[in-house]
């Protein structure tokens, strides 16, 4: 079969040209038109494009074959005939263009110490790339599609486009797969584009295949597509005007075959549309691997790679998703005979495979050797996987990144081809020495002209990028900001990166984004970085300017060095500026500027007490802002410290500001930066504090001062360090917060509430005695009786915390008449009262048990005399937030058993509707000891003694109307004794006596109630009863009660 003159047709069956390049050899970035083994097939022939199929033979064990005729030259001995991948006639230049920006040199200036190595991190996280779809396009997923599912825990096998479903049985896919999922979790969506017609066995892509795998791959980033096949002629694709019809020179799909010619404009316009489809893939993130080639149809030699791979040149938007793949061998004895003698890695086979040529600048080499299911075939089909699989895993690892920067991390991180190791495995140098600096790395900033960008070391592509050059930054227009070309680190917030290989290049970095960026190795790319958002950390050496913009932050870790050293001139230091108008921090004991920092008028300048900025050059500070911070514990008396060391121009105190209990102010001294940093008084610390706020961190300050007297004397412990420099490490806020929590006010203000509980109880007794005048009329001489009460309020006192108060409580007694004018009584009771404070102060449960003895006795004209005498019993649990010796929140839980003695005593005279009195009740109270000896700013205190002692003078009023007797009074009572609730005690791990406060007693209270009885029967009562109690302007209790009395 042939073509007719006039090439107006393609012969169909030149569809065998997409063949595969691995393991037979073979071409255009497969292995071979597969039969059952793969074999080299389909390649079209450079010296007739479109004359039939001309296999070559599978190759197998290549060590046995003849040397290659054409044993290529070492790139690095042809006069550095580096080749520019758009004019192979114009050498590249190897040394990157440096940037244009004069620095600063110094001399006899002391150098960087050693990095601290064991602060500078590393991300060692397992990178499976779980959370990644890649896509595989190849012969046959399809006659074992079960066996495949059940052994790829997420493979999408799609259906295949073509008249001819029956897929073509080659295992050339099957062990594509295998190396490109090695040790990985990736999803995998599987495409077959195998066919078979007759003896011809090929592959036939369809642009509605490549439509439904990249569907597959939904919003992911970057999308890897392996592509082990593609078309060979050897041609330059500058000089092929045809190209587009052999890329996909036929189609299977919609029909049967029934001729064997086809017009090229058919094939041509299949092409275009297949390009527009490439182009639209790749600005949507796809990065598309494909096999560089193996060799020509005849088996000769190739100088140029597939016709796939070549694409970019004649259409360069393709670049930045686009990579050929050349096949080399792992491990090339240099002895014929001794298989034990030293040997190459990484050089191309004997037989070598395809150059990569034209696709230089997009290339890289890999393996091309088969795993052992290939049965020793190799080809660059097998190299391809091993690239899209580290293209994937850098993906992974790096969701922020695009295509075009997974391929640059890719090819900036390679291994020089054709190192020499010996037996043992050891780096040897060009003198046949162990090579002690074990240095692998590709050394050139330009790709090589058989091994492309050099071998790819996929565990360091995922340590981030290895270079920031132009000519692979250039392909993408989305790194230039500003018509200035960087790489872009465009890092999401709460995300966050680790650079981890030495970077060179001619080109600069931008960092944006709000997340953050650690370089942790020796960086000497040029141009200067910018950091517009989120954070940059750099750790080791970084030679070029640094602009730390508005919302950036640059942090230089310990001995960190923005500057580099001359390998010329003595080792002069060449100097880099740093520009700040956002925020850098020194986290570290030291780090240098080896030229100019300029902090302009926004910037900030962050730095620990204990550090020292380095520079060289000169600091402009008199208009920006220093924060100095601290670690250590700083006392009251100030000490003074050089934290920039260099040429500095005048600071204003008011720019220098501190964290937390400190203050500072600033001079120079020497051309240095002095800062004298103190303690701040723990009371002054404090802005509009409350009263008990304010109180508390007066007894906090005594603390502090004797640790200050401790530090001076050397005999503070590590306790006392700790104690004080949590205190001073806190905001105002955190620090006033805390000394509501420190304050110890509870356990005055629960005293209160004892008092109160006791004055409830105490206000239904009262209202049962003042109806004993209704049981001396009765004709009985018993009289039992009970009640149950409720009541709700507060506890208030202006600047400490307030406190919501609710009781329970039951009573019970009973009355005898020992004669027409004396009664006597008795009454237990039992209550529970909570008190829940705000402002952490906490909370106060109490369960009270009392017993009471009471008497009346009926004088002349209607007066009378009443007594009270009571003792009761209180447990008090406390719950409330602790500080402990960190600073941090603990829960405190403590109990203290009270005791109370209380007494009243009446004298009234009863009228007909209403009853005037006077009395006086004193009551004492014994606070039991305790101890919060669960943290350090706890409490300890033994027990305590108050008293309550009121005078009181009220008026009762009654009217009874049938059975119903309506009640009323108000009474008001003056305390005429201490108030105070206060009590001594000491911090937990401290000598220092401390005076706590809390809520008083109230100087006046005022009572009004109202009540009703009915009388059920002669003997049986039912009472109501609610009362109000008033202090000092404002209402602080309601109590309703409920009771019967019975007679008897």
């Amino acid at each position: 079969m042939h073509i007719k003159a006039n090439h107006k047709k393609i012969l169909l069956y030149c569809l065998a040209i997409l063949a595969f390049t691995n393991c037979g050899g073979g071409g255009g970035g497969g292995a071979s038109s597969l039969p059952i083994e793969p074999n080299n097939t389909g390649i079209i022939s450079n010296k007739n494009p479109i004359q039939g199929i001309n296999p070559s033979p599978q190759i197998k064990n290549p060590e046995k074959k003849e040397k290659d005729s054409m044993q290529p030259e070492d790139d690095n001995k042809k006069n550095n005939s580096q080749i520019n991948a758009d004019n192979p006639k114009v050498p590249v230049i190897k040394e990157p263009i440096r940037a244009t920006i004069v620095k600063p040199t110094f001399t006899n200036r002391p150098i960087f110490d050693d990095y601290d190595t064991d602060k500078i991190p590393s991300d060692n996280k397992n990178i499976n790339g779980h959370d990644q779809i890649v896509a595989i396009m190849d012969s046959d997923f399809l006659t074992h599609k079960q066996e495949l599912e059940k052994k790829y825990e997420n493979i999408d096998i799609l259906k295949k486009y073509s008249s001819n479903p029956a897929p073509n049985q080659s295992l050339h896919g099957e062990r594509v797969l295998d190396i490109m999922t090695e040790n990985t979790k990736f999803k995998i969506v599987a495409a077959s584009i195998g066919e078979k017609l007759g003896d011809k066995i090929f592959v036939a892509p369809s642009l509605e295949l490549y439509k439904d795998i990249f569907k597959k791959f939904g919003d992911q980033k970057v999308k890897v597509i392996n592509q082990s096949w593609g078309v060979d002629n050897n041609k330059d694709i500058k000089e092929f005007d045809k190209y587009k019809s052999f890329l996909l020179p036929t189609q299977l799909v919609g029909g049967e075959i029934k001729e064997i010619v086809e017009p090229y404009d058919a094939a041509e316009k299949r092409g275009e549309e297949l390009l527009k489809f490439y182009s639209k893939s790749v600005d949507d993130g796809g990065l598309f691997v494909w096999a560089n080639g193996n060799h020509a149809n005849d088996g000769s030699l190739l100088y140029n790679p597939s016709i796939q791979a070549q694409l970019p040149v004649r259409n360069p938007s393709l670049e930045k998703g686009w990579i050929s793949v050349i096949g080399v061998k792992e491990k090339d004895s240099i002895s014929l005979v001794d298989p034990n003698s030293n040997y190459y890695a990484y050089k191309h086979y004997p037989n070598r495979l395809a150059y990569p040529g034209l696709a230089a600048r997009r290339a890289i080499s890999a393996s091309g050797d088969g795993l052992a299911s290939a049965n020793g075939t190799l080809g660059s089909s097998y190299a391809a996987p091993r690239v899209a699989r580290a293209a994937t895993l850098v993906a992974s690892k790096f969701p922020w990144m695009t295509n075009s920067q997974v391929r640059e991390t890719l090819f900036t991180t390679t291994d020089e081809p054709e190192l020499v190791y010996d037996h043992n495995g050891n780096l040897l140098d060009h003198n046949g020495n162990i090579d002690e600096t074990k240095n692998t790395r590709y050394r050139l900033n330009t790709p090589s002209s058989r091994y492309g960008w050099g071998i790819l070391n996929t565990q360091r592509a995922l340590k981030g990028p290895g270079a920031f050059l132009e000519d692979l930054l250039k392909v993408d227009y989305n790194n230039y900001t500003d018509h200035i070309l960087y790489f872009q680190a465009r890092i999401p917030e709460n995300q966050e990166s680790y650079f981890e290989n030495d970077i060179k290049g001619d080109r600069a970095l931008r960092k944006s984004g709000k997340g953050r960026l650690h370089l942790t190795g020796t960086n000497t790319f040029g141009m200067t970085t910018q950091i517009d958002e989120g954070t940059l950390d750099i750790y080791k050496q970084h030679a070029a300017n640094i602009n730390v913009n508005k919302n950036g932050t640059l942090i230089l870790h310990n001995n960190a060095f923005i500057g580099s050293i001359s390998i010329f001139d003595d080792h002069t230091i060449v100097g880099a500026d740093v520009t700040n108008n956002g925020v850098v921090k020194l986290d570290g004991k030291k780090a240098t500027i080896a030229g100019n920092y300029n902090v302009e008028e926004n910037g900030i300048t962050e730095i620990d007490f204990n550090s020292t900025l380095e520079v060289l050059g000169k600091a402009t500070l008199s208009t920006s802002t220093l924060k100095v911070s601290s670690k250590d514990y700083l006392q009251a008396n100030p000490i003074k410290k050089e934290v920039i060391h260099g040429n500095i121009d005048e600071v204003k105190v008011e720019d220098i500001k501190v964290d937390g209990m400190r203050k500072a102010i600033a001079h120079k001294e020497n051309n240095g930066l002095i800062i004298e940093m103190s303690r701040e008084n723990a009371a002054a610390y404090l802005e509009n504090p409350s009263i008990s706020s304010e109180y508390t961190a007066t007894n906090v300050e005594k603390v502090l001062l004797d640790i200050d007297n401790k530090v001076q004397n050397n005999n503070a412990s590590l306790e006392d360090m700790k104690r004080g420099l949590a205190l001073i490490e806190m905001s105002k806020e955190e620090f006033k917060n805390s000394t509501y929590k420190m304050s110890g006010e509870i356990y005055a203000s629960a005293q209160a509430l004892t008092f109160a509980q006791a004055q409830n109880i105490n206000r239904n007794i009262s209202n049962h005695l003042s109806s004993l005048n209704d049981f001396k009329t009765s004709n009985y001489e018993w009289q039992g009786w009970m009640s149950g009460l409720y009541s709700k309020g507060h506890l208030k006192e202006a600047g400490y915390a307030t406190g919501k108060t609710d009781m329970q409580g039951e009573l019970f007694g009973i009355d005898k008449k020992i004669n027409n004018s004396t009664q006597i009584g008795i009454a237990f009771a039992h209550s529970n009262s909570k008190a829940e404070f705000n402002r952490y102060a906490g909370q106060s449960k109490s369960e009270s048990f009392g017993t009471s003895i009471y008497a009346k006795k009926y004088l002349k004209n209607d007066a009378y005399i009443l007594g009270k005498l009571g003792v009761s019993k209180f447990d008090t649990k406390v719950q409330r937030d602790l500080v402990d010796i960190n600073g941090t929140n603990t829960t405190g839980n403590i109990k203290h058993k009270d005791k109370m003695l209380s007494s009243y005593v009446e004298i009234g005279k009863h009228f007909s509707n209403f009853t005037p009195f006077i009395g006086y009740s004193q009551d004492y109270l014994k606070r039991g000891a305790f101890n919060e000896s669960n943290a350090a700013w706890g409490i300890n205190t033994n027990s305590k003694n108050y008293s309550n002692s009121n005078v009181f003078l009220g008026i009762r009023g009654e009217y009874t109307v049938n059975s119903y007797n309506f009640n009323s009074y108000i009474t008001h009572s003056i305390n005429v004794g201490n108030r105070s609730l206060n009590f001594d005690g000491k911090f937990n791990g401290t000598d220092i006596n401390q005076h706590f406060k809390g809520i008083n007693q109230v100087k006046n209270i005022t009572w009004f109630g109202v009540g009703l009885t009915k009388e059920i029967t002669p003997q049986l009562d039912i009472i109501g009863n609610i009362d109000f109690r008033f202090e000092e302007n404002h209402k602080a209790d309601s109590i309703l009660s409920a009771g019967l009395q019975y007679k008897f």
